[in-house]
């Protein structure tokens, strides 16, 4: 699957995992392409219990956490292609005066390691 996310200048967007609550699972990957403001991208921990389930206008679902309930884990500018978690809670703060966009392309049937194998012999400097 390919998704498109939106990104408004100088704005977060909130804690989430892309689907269900389920954040037990394996995790996927999704390799993201930014195009506009890079962004910084961060990971957390959240408390359990702390999550709601909501749905876009286009009906997709996903889980948004009480940031308030969530410790940070990591983070990263994301400037080139990247493979990163979907299953992890993660936001993205976009501080630019540009929108930021994000093409991501989903691997919901392969694990994240699987894929960080599979593409480990290509020269992500060069994306």
């Amino acid at each position: 699957a390919v998704q498109l996310f939106t990104t408004r200048p100088f704005s977060a967007i909130e804690i989430h995992v892309d689907g269900d609550n389920n954040i037990d699972r394996d995790p996927v990957g999704a390799l993201n392409y930014i195009h506009g403001a890079t962004g910084l991208m961060k990971w957390y921990d959240p408390i359990r219990g702390s999550e709601i389930i909501k749905a876009t206008e286009v009906g997709t679902v996903y889980t948004v956490y009480d940031p308030e309930k969530c410790i940070e884990i990591d983070s990263l500018a994301i400037t080139k292609l990247t493979l990163v978690k979907i299953f992890t809670p993660h936001n993205v703060i976009n501080d630019s005066d540009v929108y930021r966009y994000c093409v991501s392309i989903r691997f919901n049937t392969n694990s994240f390691d699987f894929l960080r194998e599979k593409l480990s012999s290509i020269s992500w400097n060069n994306l």
